[in-house]
Parts: structure tokens; sequence; C-alpha cells
């Protein structure tokens, strides 16, 4: 249940990509702005210089449920 909520709420939180309407000749500059900034997303670069990535996997434990034991073995990979 936990991970269906968190499904949808990061299903949200998507930023809009495509506008929803054509610009009015006034928000070009803006749009251009937008542009250069869903660029700087994409490319995980963020205002301050570091580097930025979205995790591959979210690991959500329960009590008893092994999963310091998961984050201990994962830790040891040399890949993770």
């Amino acid at each position: 249940m936990a991970a269906l909520l968190l499904g949808a709420v990061l299903l949200v939180a998507q930023p809009q990509l495509v506008p929803s309407r054509p610009a009015e000749l006034g928000q070009q500059e803006l749009l251009r702005k937008a542009g250069t900034l869903q660029d700087d997303v994409r490319d995980g670069v963020a205002p301050n210089g570091s580097a930025q990535q979205l995790p591959q996997t979210i690991i959500i434990g329960v009590r008893k449920g092994g999963t310091r034991a998961l984050l201990e073995m994962l830790s040891l990979h040399p890949d993770v």
C-alpha cells in the first residue's frame, strides 16, 4: 500500500515538460529560460554546481524484515 501511495505521489509531483497551451508573445523569453533550466535538471546539475542523481531503487523496510542486513550486504558490493 505504501509503494502504491509513493508511486502516486511521485507521478503527481513530476514537472510538466510540455506546456498545456501555446505561449503568448510576451512569454517567449520565459519559456527559453525554462528550457535552459529543464536541460540543467536533465543533466543532473544543481544551481550550486554539484551533481545530483535520482535513486534507481528505493528500499522500504519493516520491523524484523531484514532491511538492515540487505543494506549492509549492498554496501559491501563494489558496484553499488
